[in-house]
């Protein structure tokens, strides 16, 4: 944990340091701003002329306005150094928006996005003109039929602009991306939390992917506020229970079984969990879990395709569903230990460079090559992460929860919706790779500072 520095005690090589930090980030800064004029001259290219003023510009501008200075005011991001660079993040995924939006409409002509805004834009069109109450705008319905309603919401605030929504959805996104981040700094003691931070905020399927207005940007929100309650259920803290349960019925709401993966691994991190008297906590995660699997078990059935005939028969179905589309592969599903390695790689990592059939997938096949290396060159980081794994309950809930994921998604037959929907797993893998090399000596300490973490969170 970085105790926090008064301005009093800093020496020249203090000075130094955030001299050099801060010209980074004004570096960083002129990046986004050039940033922000390419995609714009990209956007002329393809022929997005008539640009959607109040969409591309004002309501990011509204935002930044409301956001930036609540991250100043964020005690954890000033003791570790980060108000910047969340800062610079949030731009960032401001221009990775855009560039969804131009790759939906003027590459794909239009995808699931064009029917969340139509839906949504009737909605906000009916409350409008007095058809229907504004108390009827909260969703009711699961999935698709969810976003579609949550969008009336969007639509109302955005005044009906699709490019609007994608920012506001974009918006929610990195909200829940600053979740993991707090998540990780508080639960796992010894990480390196500036560099943890600039891999989930700068990894380019962070930035793009979840920039969207649908499913993906809901469900890293969902899960970086359920992952916050998670963290402070998992370091003795019943104030996690409002972020577990809040958390965990927006995923439910949309995927259910990302929601049961997110509930395995909580159980598996609170085996054995270190701390004192453990009897008030397990009473609150048994009521807290149990309602939430209710609630999963009602959704799913709504959800999966073939849910009621059991596991085998939704994962067969799935396989069916996602092997079409231009970008389909030959499922490698675990039916033992030796073809799990392959299918987890198939999951985190492809497409790689020499699978690459276009300019898109080879940008996103750059990446998972380049991702790939990184993890295999980092073996000493994931040998401290398993050994702490035993003494730090959250390092044994993301392993927990990648696993499954990689079991889960290796029935996916088509790598667009694999490199689209890992999104959902990275900040918790990326967790892994950030643990410091004394961080089993670290997280025994972690019992007796829960009370100074609560003061900090």
């Amino acid at each position: 944990m970085t105790e926090p520095v008064s301005p009093a005690s800093w020496g020249p090589g203090t000075y130094q340091v955030v001299s050099e930090a801060r010209r980074f980030e004004s570096l960083a800064l002129a990046g986004c701003a050039f940033g922000v004029v390419g995609v714009y001259v990209l956007g002329v290219s393809l022929g997005y002329s008539d640009v959607d003023v109040w969409g591309a510009f004002v309501v990011p501008t509204i935002l930044l306005v409301i956001t930036v200075p609540l991250l100043a005011r964020s005690r954890w991001l000033r003791e570790e150094g980060l108000v910047g660079i969340a800062s610079i993040g949030l731009v960032a995924k401001f221009i990775g928006s855009y560039l969804r939006y131009l790759l939906a409409w003027f590459v794909y002509s239009g995808n699931d996005s064009g029917r969340y805004h139509r839906v949504g834009s009737q909605i906000a069109t009916d409350v409008l003109e007095g058809q229907r109450s504004i108390w009827s705008l909260w969703p009711t319905g699961t999935s698709t039929a969810f976003i579609e309603q949550l969008n009336g919401i969007v639509a109302l605030v955005s005044g009906r602009s699709i490019l609007a929504s994608f920012m506001i959805f974009s918006w929610l996104s990195y909200l829940g991306l600053l979740g993991f981040i707090a998540a990780a700094r508080r639960a796992v003691p010894g990480l390196r939390v500036r560099g943890y931070a600039i891999a989930v905020l700068f990894l380019p399927s962070m930035v793009f992917w979840p920039s969207s207005l649908g499913k993906d940007a809901w469900m890293v929100f969902g899960m970086g506020v359920m992952a916050v309650g998670i963290a402070r259920l998992l370091t003795g803290s019943l104030s996690g229970s409002l972020w577990f349960v809040a958390g965990g019925y927006a995923t439910a709401l949309v995927r259910p079984h990302v929601t049961a993966l997110l509930l395995a691994g909580l159980a598996v991190g609170f085996v054995g969990r270190q701390g004192g008297d453990r009897r008030p906590a397990y009473l609150s995660l048994l009521v807290l879990a149990g309602g939430l699997a209710a609630v999963v078990s009602a959704r799913a059935s709504e959800v999966l395709p073939n849910f009621d005939a059991g596991l085998s028969a939704v994962l067969e179905e799935t396989q069916r569903r996602s092997s079409q589309g231009g970008s389909e592969i030959e499922v490698v599903a675990p039916n033992s230990l030796l073809d799990y390695p392959v299918a987890l790689v198939t999951v985190l990592f492809r497409p790689f460079l020499f699978e690459s059939l276009s300019g898109i997938q080879l940008l996103s096949a750059l990446e998972g090559t380049v991702l790939f290396l990184w993890v295999m060159t980092r073996w000493r980081q994931l040998r401290n992460a398993v050994r702490s794994a035993a003494e730090v309950p959250y390092l044994r809930f993301a392993f927990v929860y990648v696993v499954g994921f990689g079991f889960a998604w290796s029935s996916v037959g088509n790598l667009g919706i694999i490199a689209r929907q890992r999104v959902q797993v990275l900040p918790l893998l990326l967790v892994v790779f950030f643990v410091g090399g004394r961080l089993a000596e670290k997280a025994q300490s972690v019992p007796d500072s829960n009370a100074a973490l609560e003061s900090v969170q």
